[in-house]
């Protein structure tokens, strides 16, 4: 039925519980899964210094890494033999996100119903929001 699924992760709780939910799909289907992780540069623009710019992408970039990482560690330790890829972007999340929905030509989003900032779907709404009302695949929420 599926043939590529995306785990977009932020490393939040609800994004744990999304993948668990991907892998069983996944592992029913025989689907691929891609595991996205965008991280937000835009609160660098008022800064002038552009090491200080350059630091501040690297320490996200490695967190992002690292939350890949613990993701990668449950779909791969599940002794299920999923076919798991990774990729880390940067941008604005709901933005990426869809990008590579197209761009994958990924079937299925199963997504996490807020992350690691609950505070953020209270001003300009969430990622998985967006993500819902304009995706072209199904997105499954998992709270």
């Amino acid at each position: 039925m599926y043939e590529k699924i995306m785990i977009p992760t932020d490393g939040s709780e609800h994004s744990k519980r999304a993948a668990e939910h991907a892998m069983w799909i996944a592992d029913s289907s025989g689907a691929e899964i891609l595991v996205l992780n965008v991280f937000e540069t835009s609160s660098l623009n008022p800064i002038r210094s552009r090491e200080l710019k350059k630091d501040m992408k690297k320490l996200w970039a490695e967190d992002a890494e690292e939350t890949l990482k613990g993701v990668l560690k449950v779909l791969n330790s599940n002794g299920m033999g999923l076919k798991v890829d990774s990729q880390i972007k940067e941008g604005q999340p709901a933005e990426k996100i869809l990008e590579t929905i197209a761009e994958e030509n990924v079937d299925l989003v199963v997504i996490g119903s807020s992350g690691k900032h609950a505070l953020d779907r209270f001003f300009i709404g969430s990622v998985a929001e967006k993500v819902v009302r304009s995706s072209k695949s199904p997105v499954m929420v998992i709270h």
